[in-house]
């Protein structure tokens, strides 16, 4: 099986129609209670959008996976807008630039793309940029240079791979993982620290 044509929601609709016709009362009012029930469960926004796409005879098998589309629909959106948060985010905006915080928000907002399978390599070059941008020094800044240019090299060698897992096992073994290169920026950021010579930390006391 190999050609298995997708179910969609006009599929759906037609074999409600169908289906309904065969409905008794005690059907109908089932049905109808189950579009309710559905609708006490969604927030304002997924229900507008839900709402907007259905029709008045529409079954619940057909609300159901007008609901699934939805709530795809708007993951991928809210996916999207994370990323474009990471990459806007800048140590700059931590007090004595603190690589050490930024890390730990970093890691906690890139734990949820991974777990949705939905972190990208490109996401880890925004990083490694925004980490270069603090006034780190000259040790910090080659070691992140360094890690920059094996980013891109393996953003090249791996832009075609499909295989999300294979993508990872790769970064795993070159170190590239993001987990790896916010552990190293906080171990490298801390040994400065520790070392008064994490220039912007001598003017936020706070660090």
């Amino acid at each position: 099986m190999t050609n298995i044509p997708r179910y969609t929601v006009d599929s759906a609709r037609d074999h409600g129609v169908a289906q309904s016709k065969l409905y008794d009362s005690y059907d109908l009012v089932n049905d109808r209670t189950a579009r309710t029930a559905l609708l006490s469960l969604l927030d304002a926004t997924v229900y507008k959008i839900w709402h907007s796409a259905l029709l008045p005879d529409d079954t619940f098998p057909v609300a159901w996976m007008l609901l699934i589309e939805v709530l795809q629909l708007t993951s991928i959106q809210r996916f999207a807008d994370i990323k474009l948060k990471i990459a806007a985010y800048k140590p700059l905006q931590e007090s004595g630039q603190n690589i050490k915080v930024f890390c730990t928000k970093v890691k906690e907002v890139c734990d949820k793309l991974d777990k949705a399978g939905q972190f990208e390599l490109a996401t880890t070059l925004h990083i490694v940029e925004n980490l270069l941008e603090a006034y780190g020094g000259l040790l910090y800044t080659l070691l992140l240079i360094e890690t920059q240019r094996k980013v891109r090299a393996a953003i090249v060698k791996m832009g075609f791979e499909d295989n999300k897992q294979a993508i990872k096992a790769y970064l795993i073994q070159e170190k590239l993982s993001y987990a790896k290169l916010l552990e190293e920026a906080s171990r490298e950021y801390k040994n400065l620290v520790n070392n008064k010579a994490w220039k912007p930390a001598l003017h936020a006391p706070d660090v």
